[in-house]
């Protein structure tokens, strides 16, 4: 009876645990400054596999879907335009955490700085 009550507590434990994990995974977001065409510079927070806009007057919206890598350091930036259907993918940007600002190569170009990965 015993083995029986330590093997179940061991596993709520144990799943306790995975969920937690999970649950704090799910809710990191990537704080980033953007520098757009237009001189704007918006701040965005996005959640990690999320998609985040930024609409410019007589250009167009456009997509920013940051995902965080393994390393934990480095966010890979898509930038898509919202216009297109099905959406086009404009550039593909890989940026460290609080390092500087990285520009696209896509046209219009866009300045991308990944400022830090907050969770609630």
């Amino acid at each position: 009876m015993r083995s029986v009550q330590r093997c179940s507590i061991l596993f709520l434990v144990a799943l306790a645990t995975t969920v937690g994990l999970a649950q704090s995974e799910q809710t990191r977001s990537i704080v980033m400054d953007l520098n757009l065409p237009n001189g704007a510079t918006p701040r965005l927070r996005i959640a990690d596999g999320g998609v985040g806009s930024a609409e410019i007057p007589n250009i167009g919206k456009f997509g920013f879907a940051p995902k965080i890598q393994a390393d934990g350091n480095t966010v890979v930036v898509e930038v898509v335009d919202l216009n297109t259907t099905p959406q086009k993918r404009l550039a593909r940007i890989e940026a460290a955490v609080g390092g500087g600002m990285v520009r696209t190569d896509s046209t219009p170009q866009f300045g991308i700085q990944i400022l830090r990965i907050a969770t609630p």
